[in-house]
C-alpha cells in the first residue's frame, strides 16, 4: 500500500508535496482517537481585522489562534493587497502581455475558483470567502505591513511545529483540528475530529498556473518563514484527508512562494508587533533624487525625479498647446474624440477644475505629433525608457511598491483614462501613461503603462484614439 501511495503522490503532487504530506504512513497503525492531550473545552475569543471582518479565536498550547481563515484584502495599515482573479496582474487579464499568477513577486490574493464542487456547494464567491477565506501567496503572508489584524501576525514554522507537538503528532493533530461540520470536507469521516476548536477546512490551494486544486481534500496555511536558503520556497502547514490511503495527516511542507494558500493568524504576545510600514528608504536604496523641475509651453511647472540616468515628471502633463505654441484641439464630445485623426486633449470629465491634480488626457496622435507635447529637451518616454526605469527600482515585480511609496511620490494620484465610448473612467483605480512606442507596424496601436493602487504594473497596447496621461522624460548625466 505504501508503494501505491508514493506513486500516487509523485504523480499528483510532485516531490515537494511528497516530502511534506506522504509521511503519514508512520502513524497508520495508531488508534483513531488516541489523543495525547486532554480534550478540554476550547476557550474562544474574537478579533477584528483592518477591513472590519470578525473572526472567532481559540487558545491552543498557550497561544491564541484564529479559528477561521483570513479573508482580509488589506494589510494592518490599510494598504490594499493585489487581487488577481485569474492568471494576470489586474483587470486586463485577457491580454497576452499580463503576467501569470505564478510569476508574481508582489503580495496577492484570490478566491478559490477552480472546482465544480466549490460552485455546487457554495452559490457565490462571497460564500466561499466567508467560510474558507482567501488564498494568498507567500509575499502577502510575509509582508512587513502585516496581513493579519493589528496585534496579530502570521505564525512561524516553529509555532506550527509546536502545535503538532502539543497534540502528539501528525495524525493526532489532524483529529484535533479538522472541522467536524458537514459539507466542508469531501469525504465522510467516522473518526471524532475537531475537538480543539481550530476548525481546519479543506479550502484547497492555487497552483502556479493560476488553476485551483484539492478543494474538499486539503487545507494549507502559510508560515512567515522562508523554507530554504535560496529563498525560492515558503514554509506552510498542510492538512490532508484521502481515505483510500487512510491519509489523516497534518504536516509541515515547503513550496513555491507564488502558490496560493490560506492564512491563520496568531496573537503577538511579544510586545513588539511587526511594523506596519516597511522601514525602507527607497530613495536611498535606489539612489532616487529630486530633479530640477520643468516648465511646459503653457507655463505649467512640474516636479521631477531622477531615477538612474533618466529624469521624470512626477505630475501628469497638462499643457493645451504644442511646444511651438500652437493649440492642441480640445474634444469634449465622445463621438468627436473617437473619430479624431489628429492630436486631441481633454480634461477629466471635461471639467478643467481637475487639470492641476489629474493633468490632461491626450490621444496618441498628440504623442506622435512632430510639434511635441513635452518641453524642449524632454520627450514622451519610449517603452525602453520605462523598462530601464523599472529595472532601476528593482524590476517590475517590486517597482510598484517603490513608485507608490509616499516618499518617492511618482504616482501622487490615479487619474484614470478616457476610453472610446463612455468618456473618462477609472479615477482612483489606475493611471495610464502613453509611451511613444507603436505596437503595430502601421502605428495604429501604441503601448502604454498602467499602474494600479495595489502596485500592479502592466504594459498594454491600445488604439490611438484612447486617452491616457503623459509623463515627460529626459536623459541626465
Amino acid at each position: 500500500m505504501h508503494l501505491q501511495l508514493i506513486n500516487h503522490c509523485m504523480k499528483t503532487h510532485g516531490l515537494i508535496i511528497l516530502l511534506s504530506i506522504c509521511s503519514f504512513a508512520v502513524y497508520s497503525q495508531q488508534p483513531a482517537n488516541d489523543n495525547s492531550v486532554t480534550q478540554n473545552a476550547p476557550v474562544f475569543g474574537m478579533v477584528q481585522d483592518a477591513e472590519g471582518n470578525q473572526y472567532k479565536t481559540v487558545v491552543l498550547a498557550g497561544k491564541e489562534w484564529m479559528a477561521e481563515n483570513l479573508r482580509s484584502s488589506v494589510f494592518c495599515n490599510g494598504d490594499s493587497i493585489l487581487f488577481v482573479p485569474r492568471g494576470g496582474m489586474n483587470s486586463f487579464r485577457s491580454r497576452p502581455e499580463e503576467q501569470p499568477w505564478g510569476d508574481l513577486g508582489v503580495a496577492a490574493w484570490a478566491y478559490y475558483g477552480g472546482s465544480t464542487r466549490a460552485r455546487d456547494i457554495h452559490e457565490s464567491r462571497a460564500e466561499i470567502n466567508q467560510y474558507y477565506g482567501k488564498l494568498y501567496n507567500w509575499f502577502a503572508a510575509s509582508d512587513a505591513r502585516n496581513i493579519c489584524p493589528c496585534g496579530w501576525r502570521v505564525p512561524t514554522e516553529t509555532e506550527w511545529r509546536g502545535l503538532i507537538n502539543h497534540f502528539g503528532g501528525s495524525r493526532e493533530t489532524f483529529n484535533a483540528v479538522k472541522s467536524n461540520h458537514d459539507g466542508f470536507w469531501k469525504y465522510p469521516d467516522s473518526v471524532e475530529t475537531g475537538w480543539s476548536g481550530f476548525e481546519a477546512l479543506a479550502g484547497g490551494y492555487r497552483n502556479l498556473d493560476g488553476s485551483y486544486s484539492h478543494f474538499g481534500e486539503m487545507g494549507s496555511w502559510w508560515s512567515q518563514d522562508e523554507g530554504t536558503s535560496d529563498r525560492s520556497t515558503g514554509a506552510r502547514a498542510s492538512i490532508w484527508f484521502i481515505p483510500e490511503y487512510d491519509n489523516r495527516s497534518f504536516q509541515i511542507g515547503y513550496g513555491s512562494k507564488t502558490l496560493g494558500h490560506s492564512v491563520r493568524c496568531i496573537k503577538d504576545e511579544s510586545g513588539g508587533q511587526k511594523a506596519t510600514n516597511k522601514a525602507v528608504n527607497f530613495r536611498e536604496r535606489y539612489e532616487i533624487r529630486n530633479g530640477g523641475g520643468a516648465t511646459d509651453a503653457s507655463g505649467n511647472q512640474y516636479r521631477t525625479l531622477i531615477i538612474d540616468k533618466l529624469e521624470w515628471f512626477v505630475q501628469n502633463l497638462r499643457t493645451r498647446v504644442y511646444n511651438n505654441g500652437e493649440p492642441i484641439p480640445e474634444l469634449a464630445d465622445a463621438e468627436d474624440w473617437r473619430d479624431a485623426t489628429s492630436g486631441a486633449v481633454s480634461s477629466y470629465e471635461n471639467d478643467t477644475s481637475h487639470d492641476e491634480e489629474y493633468g490632461l488626457f491626450y490621444n496618441a496622435f498628440a504623442v506622435e505629433d512632430e510639434r511635441g507635447v513635452c518641453p524642449t529637451g524632454w520627450r514622451v518616454p519610449t517603452s525602453r525608457d520605462w523598462v530601464l526605469m523599472l529595472r532601476a527600482v528593482g524590476g517590475q515585480n517590486t517597482a510598484g511598491e517603490v513608485l507608490l511609496d509616499s516618499d518617492v511620490g511618482f504616482v501622487p494620484v490615479f487619474a484614470g483614462f478616457r476610453n472610446l465610448w463612455s468618456g473618462t473612467i477609472g479615477q482612483g483605480r489606475a493611471s495610464h501613461y502613453w509611451t511613444s512606442t507603436p505596437h503595430s507596424s502601421d502605428d495604429s496601436y501604441y503601448f502604454y503603462y498602467s499602474i494600479a493602487p495595489q502596485g500592479a504594473i502592466t504594459t498594454v497596447s491600445t488604439q490611438k484614439t484612447s486617452g491616457n496621461s503623459i509623463r515627460c522624460v529626459r536623459d541626465v548625466d
